[in-house]
């Protein structure tokens, strides 16, 4: 019966995480295929987790002008 009921609670939560995929999925198509102004705040919340996750400062990146500074 535990086993049972085990699975069937995977299956619930698997179902769950499709269905959040699946509308993520549907919302970035959405943007991707929507106005500019929202295509470019998508690209800059990107740019910023990305930037978060490697603990970069916008100004670094945004104001080099020379190769010397990498």
């Amino acid at each position: 019966m535990k086993q049972n009921n085990d699975l069937k609670d995977e299956i619930s939560r698997l179902n769950q995480m499709n269905t959040q995929l699946s509308q993520d999925a549907n919302n970035l198509k959405k943007t991707l295929k929507g106005e500019n102004k929202t295509q470019e705040n998508w690209g800059e919340v990107v740019l910023q987790n990305i930037m978060k996750k490697l603990e970069v400062k916008p100004k670094k990146i945004l104001n080099t002008k020379s190769s010397d500074d990498f």
